[in-house]
């Protein structure tokens, strides 16, 4: 009687594959011959399986006759890609412009290899031959290798840093003289601060620490905090108001005679929210009522006659800038 026989090879590959063909082939027996494969529902010699990971998958083919005989075979198949992408990195972008980084580890290529970065998105455009991308912006990158041999594939995400956004508060907006403000610094994303105090310090810092400046000089100032990350800045700015302490002119005498020396009485009131004063004659009658625009008394009286010399009273109240209340009263002497 005939010995049943089956020839049925052993497969190794070197890249990743989704149509491999196994084949078996019996012989010795009574034809025809079906077979029977494990994992399919194949009857022919032949079956197409895939491998798509490095190691060895094992495949039993049986062979039957025509009589009922049978022989069961098993093919080993291998797959053994030398080719490997081995990591993907990537170095975060700036927010204000192309600094992001990708980049591949690849080993075991054969021969003459070419690497391509595409992106952002599956259908950006080319980038490069090379093993890293650079002056990316944010979102997914895609690379590809091939050599003699095989080719692989993989993605890497770049990301995005967060906005610089600059910020700053202040001990005090509106002060006295000397003043010393104390700015605290609640900036966002940034690692580097240039400091303009509008005095004429400056400093430059790498934390949010506390900063502070005196001002010795009244008047406004514009307080710039600049922060970095990087190549991006943001900027904020804050007035502050130093003032100085409320000040009164008060004079004993003027001479409203023509000759345009000391022609008026004024109280020259200085650094006051509000100021009120008012000028009385010996016989208590209102001679003149003056505030912070209206302050210069020119000798008049309130029917526009010249008031006569001699000694007149006046009496004065009003708040300062920095909060204080200040009244008083006095005399002069109008001389023609």
């Amino acid at each position: 009687d005939p010995i049943l026989t089956i020839v049925a090879p052993d497969v190794t590959i070197a890249c990743p594959s989704n149509s491999i063909a196994l084949n078996a082939a019996a012989g010795n027996g009574f034809v025809p011959y079906t077979y029977s494969w494990t994992n399919t529902t194949s009857t022919g010699p032949q079956i197409t399986v895939s491998a798509l990971t490095n190691g060895s998958q094992n495949f039993d083919v049986t062979a039957t006759d025509i009589c009922g005989n049978t022989i069961t075979e098993t093919v080993t198949l291998t797959l053994n890609q030398l080719l490997n992408i081995d990591n993907m990195g990537q170095v975060s972008s700036v927010f204000c412009a192309p600094t992001g980084v990708a980049n591949a580890s690849v080993t075991g290529n054969v021969g003459n290899t070419t690497f391509t970065w595409n992106g952002p998105g599956a259908n950006g455009p080319i980038i490069n031959n090379a093993l890293s991308a650079t002056n990316l912006t944010s979102g997914w990158y895609y690379f590809s290798v091939q050599d003699a041999v095989c080719q692989d594939a993989d993605s890497v995400f770049v990301e995005v840093l967060d906005e610089v956004v600059a910020n700053f508060s202040v001990s005090s907006i509106v002060g006295t003289l000397p003043q010393t403000v104390i700015f605290s610094n609640s900036s966002l994303n940034a690692n580097s601060f240039d400091w303009n105090f509008g005095n004429g310090d400056i400093n430059n810092s790498v934390d949010i620490s506390n900063q502070s400046s005196t001002y010795n000089n009244s008047g406004s100032y514009t307080i710039e905090l600049i922060a970095f990350q990087g190549i991006c800045s943001d900027t904020a700015t804050l007035e502050i108001e130093v003032i100085a302490d409320p000040t009164i002119h008060l004079p004993n005498i003027f001479t409203p005679n023509g000759d345009l020396a000391n022609e008026g009485f004024t109280l020259d009131p200085q650094y006051f929210k509000t100021f009120t004063f008012i000028i009385l004659n010996r016989w208590g009658n209102v001679m003149f009522e003056g505030d912070l625009i209206n302050h210069w008394w020119n000798g008049m009286t309130t029917n526009n006659d010249q008031a006569s010399t001699g000694t007149y009273f006046y009496t004065y109240t009003g708040e300062a800038l920095n909060g204080e209340i200040i009244s008083g009263e006095g005399l002069f002497q109008l001389v023609r």
